[in-house]
């Protein structure tokens, strides 16, 4: 029997042992013989505690093969390994141990400093805005000096054999999820080979291949660069990554999920996919200032664990929070590009010109969410009393819809805590949905466009639910928002990929209908269905802004 516990111990005492030896150890030269005078090698000091560096001990399972033990070649890294990681960083090579503290820092003082980033005119400017460019500078200039993280070695391509068919599997539930092809999936190309532009305020950061491609993906990559990459946002050469890619909700994720996703990726076809390079505008090209922002806003502190809450509530707000990441998209983010939280959690954002609504008290449906319509909504797209999944949202429930069922029910039971307005604040039957009869340029276009699928509605739900058609619109959400995108957006792209095979197709109307037609629709639609609301203002430069 090999005891695990123990080959960890095994292991942090070989590292501790051979890094203190590397970084401790000297002997005595004769200066000008430039021989060894003493080869004493067994009085170096051992790492103190707040030396010790943090040490990861993966455990693979063998469930086939017999058990085996932890040879010390297989953990110990060697003095000329830690030069290669300080090369790597810093730029510097070390050749004789050992590398204090002060011999590192006499060999910057010789090391010629990097470029500084490129002159600010500060001519005609006030002084705010001179000290914010001095600012700037100072941190790109501090940023160059700390320099990347470690380039983590690649390996040989893996076998696929040493993950368990049960650890893909829970991988391959997690990516669903997560939906991660959603992001790593361009539109019309090879599932998770990358290359989609997601839209930020920065600029256009595009999606990277995670197949295991020995050239272009990840099949280079080992568990350890995976998951950092995965919960401290640096790649593998050492690179920081910028928050488009949710590392800050994967921060939180338990490293059984984090194998397992690994696990599952690992295991799929290669996609050979060259990157394309991100570029966003200056400053936020420097990706070393990410240490900056790393520092304010990465957490990576475990969930807070709430023994007044039941085990499905506890297992909903894991999977909402870490690999869910919904705060990614319905959570606001500061002028930073951060996502804000206490009272912000979840109460709405702009994406890609898309509204997230809110999921909290905010949320702005005529009828309050309640557990089972929040699940039948995640696991099917659409629901008897809000209308169905669109836009990016459309992506997610495909995804969803293969996932555990008891982690879309366990999502679903969470989310329907946070919504908790009060039933008195919110309408509980159609019937009590208020419509106005309105006769303009907008009823004719209705009439003419919409009619023949959107009946007018009844005071009770028409029974075409089963064929993903004709909610009533007085509940459809979109109506009763306090931002018109997502209908515009409906409106002129229509529905061609619905999420399910329950949730029907619409036609796109952008070449059908001018910009101040559809402002005139989009009006007599917020008017008619849903009087209670104030009017949307400047509809028609909205809807040409939109149509861009």
């Amino acid at each position: 029997m090999i005891n695990p516990a123990g080959v960890a111990h095994q292991i942090h005492g070989n590292v501790i042992q051979t890094t203190s030896r590397a970084l401790k150890e000297s002997m005595s030269v004769e200066p000008i013989k430039n021989t060894v005078i003493s080869q004493e090698w067994g009085t170096y000091p051992i790492l103190n505690f707040r030396e010790v560096p943090t040490i990861d001990v993966v455990m693979i399972p063998r469930p086939n093969e017999q058990p085996q033990g932890a040879g010390e070649s297989s953990s110990v890294p060697g003095t000329a390994a830690i030069a290669n990681a300080i090369f790597d960083a810093t730029g510097i090579r070390f050749r004789e141990p050992p590398f204090t503290p002060e011999k590192v820092r006499a060999a910057f003082q010789l090391k010629e400093l990097p470029a500084p980033p490129p002159t600010v005119k500060l001519a005609q400017k006030g002084l705010w805005k001179i000290i914010g460019a001095l600012g700037i500078a100072l941190m790109s200039f501090s940023a160059a000096m700390l320099g990347g993280k470690n380039t983590i070695p690649s390996i040989t391509q893996l076998d696929r054999s040493i993950f368990t068919d049960q650890l893909i599997e829970r991988g391959k539930n997690l990516m669903a999820l997560g939906n991660c092809q959603g992001c790593h999936t361009n539109e019309n190309g090879q599932v998770n080979a990358g290359g989609r532009a997601l839209e930020t305020p920065f600029g256009v950061v595009y999606s990277t291949n995670i197949t295991p491609d020995l050239e272009t993906g990840i099949g280079t990559w080992s568990f350890s660069a995976f998951q950092r990459a995965m919960q401290h946002g640096i790649s593998k050469d050492g690179s920081y990554l910028y928050p488009a890619f949710p590392y800050t909700s994967y921060a939180k994720m338990n490293e059984e999920d984090v194998m397992s996703l690994y696990a599952f990726l690992m295991a799929q076809k290669p996609i050979f996919a060259p990157q394309t390079k991100t570029e966003l505008t200056f400053p936020f090209n420097i990706r070393p200032l990410m240490v900056f922002w790393n520092a304010l806003f990465l957490n990576t502190a475990e969930l807070p664990h709430n023994p007044k809450q039941s085990v499905q509530w506890s297992r909903g707000a894991y999977l909402v929070n870490t690999v869910g990441h919904c705060t990614a998209c319905h959570s606001p983010r500061n002028i930073l590009g951060a996502e804000k939280s206490d009272s912000n959690y979840l109460s709405g954002n702009l994406i890609d010109g898309w509204e997230a609504p809110a999921l909290n008290q905010l949320n702005q449906s005529p009828i309050a969410w309640d557990e089972a319509e929040l699940y039948r909504y995640l696991r099917t797209g659409i629901t008897q009393q809000h209308g169905m999944a669109g836009g990016p949202m459309a992506g997610v429930v495909t995804q969803l819809s293969s996932a555990s069922e008891a982690d879309v029910q366990a999502m679903a039971h969470y989310l329907s805590t946070i919504n908790n307005s009060s039933p008195a604040e919110r309408l509980k039957n159609i019937s009590d949905i208020p419509i106005k009869p309105i006769f303009n340029s907008g009823q004719r276009i209705f009439e003419m466009a919409c009619s023949a699928c959107h009946q007018q509605p009844s005071t009770h739900l028409i029974n075409t639910v089963e064929s993903g058609s004709n909610i009533p619109l007085q509940l459809n959400s979109q109506l009763h928002s306090e931002r018109p995108d997502n209908l515009i957006r409906t409106i002129l792209d229509g529905i061609n990929r619905p999420a399910t095979d329950r949730v029907g197709y619409m036609p796109a109307f952008k070449n059908s209908l001018s910009n101040q037609q559809i402002a005139d629709l989009i009006n007599y639609m917020r008017e008619h269905f849903a009087p209670d609301k104030n009017s949307w203002t400047g509809l028609e430069p909205h809807v040409k802004s939109l149509r861009k």
